[in-house]
């Protein structure tokens, strides 16, 4: 494959040098390198009177055909659960601007085939936002008095997107229409499933595919860029073969909800149109799929036909979190409509305490029940913790302090229980930390570590964090 050369004498060349640097102002640069856990060196971010000539010289290599991405700066190490990691490639600034380039070029034409409920793979130009406010207009009052919204903050959730609030806009919409189907269309059942590995499993031969289909000729030179870009990105983890299955994830998020979203287009429409003839109302966000019906048998055996078609696109339903709720109550706990909504807005200190108690309470006696607990406590940190109650104040701070729920946390969640702290609590925070942290493998947990130490000016502990980071480097872990 190669990207055409000579484009500004090409009737059909990718685009003139002004478009290009106008996609990269100081504050685009901000955001997509405010995404990384791993501040950049000196020389390799353009500030200042550096941004124009550095992508002068990127422009240049794009159009002589020099350009093939930088080997990752680094990998992080990610906990997925169960200990297993995700290893999640450190782009260049370089290789992220170019797949955000690609990204803001091709969303438009991207977005067009989008299929009515299905959300995550938004546009910054807002073409699926406008749809789908139009879908859900007509229950807009309704969900206004109970927003099943923050289901995430933005510092958590929406990892590696340029436009956070657009990823948290989207999940809202996701939990809008949820909660619409289950309590006005009250269907009698739910089925709840998702993708094994989706992003690693993509293949890029199909998605070249999918993606040429759409696209006019003159927007195929982006394609060819695009696809130098997906095929050589992790050299340094994979080497020299070019790669011929997975997207990047993460620190480059928002390109790949959308290439994603295209390859789940196809199969969308069909699913749809297969849920509508039998009476089924099929949802998605992202690889998580909801089918709601009146028929249980019909639900798996929709669910049966998708895992079929999907092997031919090479992904696999993740059978171990397949999920079937036998009432819309059991679906509502799951998403815990009732406590987002005690926590709308500016909650009182009674209704925190309430839902804190809850959430408890729920997690005690409900243990083989599986519901988004996680999400709660994320909000509860967002709105603060009252002092009102010093029980239940300590019991939700050990909660939180487990020890194997705090290696699941971020920075965010650090600073936001830092900040509710009294002397006492913030000893038992670093206490906490420090009981766990030699042991924790990940080197995301010592990032994120890092960035909190450096929030909250301790500077020893920063560079006890360097330390970990290094000795837990990709190179170190397969040795």
């Amino acid at each position: 494959m190669k990207v055409g050369c000579d484009l500004a004498s090409n009737q059909n060349e990718l685009l003139d040098e002004k478009e290009f640097q106008d996609f990269f102002s100081a504050a685009t640069i901000r955001d997509l390198s405010r995404q990384s856990l791993r501040p950049y060196g000196l020389g390799e971010l353009p500030k200042g009177d550096d941004r124009l000539p550095y992508l002068e010289n990127l422009f240049a290599s794009i159009r002589g055909c020099s350009y093939l991405p930088d080997l990752p700066r680094a990998y992080n190490m990610q906990n997925k659960g169960e200990g297993v990691p995700r290893v999640i490639p450190v782009l260049s600034f370089r290789d992220l601007a170019i797949y955000y380039f690609c990204y803001r070029k091709l969303e438009e034409v991207i977005s067009r085939g989008r299929v009515d409920f299905t959300f995550g793979g938004y546009s910054l130009k807002s073409v699926l936002r406008d749809q789908e406010h139009e879908e859900l207009a007509s229950f807009q009052d309704e969900w206004d008095e109970l927003r099943a919204a923050e289901m995430a903050d933005f510092a958590y959730s929406g990892s590696g997107s340029v436009r956070p609030s657009l990823w948290v806009a989207e999940w809202k919409e996701f939990q809008r229409i949820s909660y619409h189907i289950a309590s006005t269309r009250q269907p009698l059942y739910a089925l709840k499933f998702d993708l094994s590995n989706f992003y690693d499993n993509i293949s890029l031969g199909r998605l070249e595919l999918k993606l040429r289909e759409i696209c006019d000729p003159h927007e195929n030179r982006v394609v060819d860029l695009l696809f130098v870009f997906l095929r050589y990105w992790n050299r340094g983890h994979e080497g020299y073969p070019p790669k011929s299955v997975g997207i990047p994830q993460d620190e480059s998020g928002d390109s790949s909800r959308l290439l994603a979203n295209l390859y789940l287009q196809e199969y969308d429409r069909w699913l749809k149109q297969k849920a509508e003839s039998r009476d089924v109302i099929y949802l998605r966000y992202a690889d998580d799929q909801v089918l709601f019906g009146n028929d249980s048998d019909l639900l798996y055996d929709l669910m049966y036909r998708a895992g079929v078609y999907l092997r031919k696109e090479g992904l696999n339903i993740n059978a171990g979190k397949v999920r079937f709720y036998a009432n819309m109550e059991d679906f509502g706990k799951y998403w815990a409509f009732d406590l987002f909504a005690d926590l709308e807005g500016k909650p009182e200190a009674s209704q925190i305490l309430h839902v804190v108690e809850t959430l408890l309470g729920r997690c005690e006696v409900e243990q083989d029940f599986a519901w988004r607990w996680d999400g709660i406590m994320r909000r509860i940190l967002s709105v603060g913790l009252p002092n009102s109650d010093s029980d239940l104040r300590s019991r939700f701070l050990e909660f939180v302090l487990n020890p194997e729920r705090i290696t699941r946390l971020s920075h965010w969640h650090f600073m936001k229980i830092w900040d509710i702290s009294d002397s006492a609590e913030k000893k038992k925070l670093l206490d906490s930390i420090d009981s766990v942290a030699p042991t924790v493998p990940f080197n995301q947990f010592h990032l994120e570590l890092r960035r909190f130490y450096s929030r909250v000016k301790l500077n020893e502990r920063m560079t006890s964090a360097t330390t970990a980071i290094d000795d837990r480097s990709l190179s170190a872990a397969i040795l």
